[in-house]
Parts: C-alpha cells; structure tokens; sequence
C-alpha cells in the first residue's frame, strides 16, 4: 500500500493536546526544570548535534522543532531548561541527519535525573485513511495527524505528551521502535485513535487501511447549514437567523478566547479578509461564534483586550460576534474543535473546503 500525502497540522505546541479535543485549553503551569543528558548511538558512541525536544512537527522525512530544543555537544551531552506543561513530557531525540532517534515518556521526577537516549534505526511507517460514509472524501483534505508515545500502563492521559504533528508528503513516518499512538482528526471526520507497536530491528510496519468514523460536521457538508442561537450578539440582532444572509456567502468563524491559535491567527485572518474584500460585502458576509467559556460580551472583550492590542491593530472586530452560551450553535454544527471556519454558499449550502478564505475569494473574483 502506498502511504499517504497529508497537509501540513497546526503546530501548538502543548496546548495541542487540549485543542485537539476542543476542549478548554489548560493554563501552563508557568514552571520549568532543569535537565541535563547524554544521548548516544546503539554502540554507545556519543551523538554530536542530536536534537532533543518534546514537540515536533515531521515534514517529508524530517523532523523539524516546534518547541524548547536541546543539542549535543561534542561528548553527546546536553543541558537546559524545560517547561512543563503536564505531569507527563515526551521527548524525542534525533540525529542531524534525520536517520536515528529515541522516544521516551517521562514524569518530573525522572526529568531531574541524568538522562540517557539511545537512538535507534528511524522504521518507516505506512497507511491510508478513508471515511466510507463520506463519498468523495480525500484523506489529504483537511486531516491533521498526531503522535504520541504510548504509555502501556495505562497512568498518562491520551492528552499527554504529544509528540509530533505530521505532514507526510512523499515520505512514509519514521518513528524508532516503540508503542505509539496515531490521532487523527479533521472537520470531516471524529477523532480516533490507532495504536501501533514496532517491535525492535522491525525493517518497516504497514498499519493498512484506517477507516475513519464521519463527523456530524462532516456529514452536514452539501447540506443546508444550520442555523444559530443567539443568546448574546454584538452587530446583529438576536433574531438574526442564517436565512437573513440567503444572496450572499457567509463565512462562519467558531472560535474562543483561550485558544491560541483563534485569537493569533484565525480571527486576525479574518479581519484582515473582511477589512480587504470591503468593497465586495454586498457579495459576502461573516460571523464569529464564541464558545460557551464565557456568557458575556463584556467578558469576551476582557479577555481579548491583551490579543486585541497585539494582534487585532488595537481594533475592535469588524463583523458580527456571537456567543454560544448554551453550546446549541456547536452542537448542532457539529464543531468538535477549534479554531474552524466553515462557508455557507448564497443558497444555504455548507461548503465542504479546506481553505474557506482562499475558496471564497475564488468565487468573488469570478463574480466581478
């Protein structure tokens, strides 16, 4: 079987694991500790220049940092300072040239002693993902894949230690020998996981055909969106339902101020889009709807205030908000996760895309 090209997963760092779920990011504890190693070859022969990090993101064979990293030096040790996110940290260690690594799981108290890495063969890994109740889907559409490093007694939480997010490309993934975990997502699709194990000296390991279970919102797609409710709103009305936006495309932000990733990149996309496109508003509009962490405006506005000066141009948003305080809007939407944007077409029709922004702006060229 051929492995499969994927596009390339949001780099969170450790609030990946949070986001993942679409649950509410946890505050870091705002800690560190100080860790100290030595990392070798199979023979115990000291690796020069091995990196050592607990996040990564992994692009046509090679491991790329997405987080606090660690290099040898020429005796094959290294030192640093860590922070902790969980009681639990997975770090990856790997050679320059991207060909051997070690994975290991790890609680504080083991992170204050010296610690040993032993990079092994890197073993490719192949597989496919389908969702059969979803026709025309394309595992390349969307899918954001992660590894984690299993914990085979059952003591870590599956929202522990993450460890790579990947884009495949042309490459298989390459982890060392090992248990591992696959999870996978997308809009299309629920979350699920895979578990996998590659026993040592294994050349290689084939996991198959993954079937994906569909999503809520995945099967929304082609179908005429829902609608919202709106218990608090700001630059519409309350009784401002998705059939007053029938003539016009809508793009619909779900989104919340503790993720990361909608509040420095979402929503500043968007605002960017909509303040650009200004002309062409009678062609379009959008909507962002807060999750339910919060059941005022007013409080939507304390807690961005900070954002809204560092990423926002100190500008208030420029398009309707909504705030889903009894999570109806999510649940009927089928939002499972964060940050998602979504198109509804002039005729109601939820449009299965990628990349909303760059599809609507297709359709407004075409238009003019």
């Amino acid at each position: 079987m051929s492995h499969s090209t994927f596009p390339r997963a949001l780099v969170l760092g450790l609030l990946t694991a949070s986001l993942f779920h679409g649950a509410k990011a946890q505050a870091p504890r705002n800690r560190s500790v100080h860790i100290e190693g030595t990392v070798t070859d199979a023979q115990g022969k000291p690796v020069v220049g091995a990196r050592i990090a607990p996040q990564w993101s992994y692009n046509n064979g090679k491991f790329i940092p997405a987080s606090a990293t660690f290099t040898t030096d020429d005796s094959g040790k290294f030192s640093g300072d860590l922070p902790l996110f969980r009681d639990w940290t997975g770090l990856l260690a790997v050679d320059a040239a991207n060909n051997i690594a070690d994975v290991q799981l790890l609680g504080d108290e083991q992170l204050k002693q010296p610690l040993t890495f032993k990079l092994e063969p890197l073993v490719p890994v192949e597989f496919s993902v389908t969702a059969k109740e979803l026709p025309g889907f394309k595992e390349e559409n969307g899918l954001e894949l992660f590894v984690a490093k299993d914990d085979s007694t059952g003591d870590t939480d599956e929202t522990q230690a993450y460890l790579l997010d990947l884009n495949i490309g042309k490459q298989p993934l390459r982890v060392p020998a090992g248990a591992y975990r696959l999870l996978v997502r997308s809009n299309n699709i629920r979350y699920f996981q895979q578990r996998f194990a590659i026993p040592p000296a294994s050349p290689a390991l084939n996991l198959g055909e993954l079937v994906a279970p569909a999503s809520k919102l995945g099967m929304l797609f082609g179908k005429p969106a829902p609608s919202w409710t709106a218990q608090a709103t700001r630059g519409i009305t309350p009784t401002t339902t998705i059939d007053n936006y029938k003539g016009k495309w809508l793009v619909v932000e779900f989104w919340a101020h503790w993720c990361i990733p909608c509040v420095t990149g979402g929503i500043p996309r968007l605002k960017r889009f909509y303040e650009l496109h200004n002309k062409e508003r009678d062609k379009f509009e959008a909507i962002a709807i807060h999750d339910s962490s919060l059941k005022t405006l007013d409080e939507v506005d304390l807690h961005t205030a900070k954002v809204k000066q560092a990423a926002w141009d100190n500008q208030p948003l420029p398009f309707p908000i909504i705030l889903d305080k009894d999570k109806r809007t999510f649940s009927d939407w089928g939002v499972g996760a964060i940050p998602c944007v979504l198109l509804v077409s002039p005729e109601g029709t939820l449009i299965r895309t990628d990349e909303p922004l760059t599809y609507l702006e297709t359709q407004l060229k075409k238009a003019q």
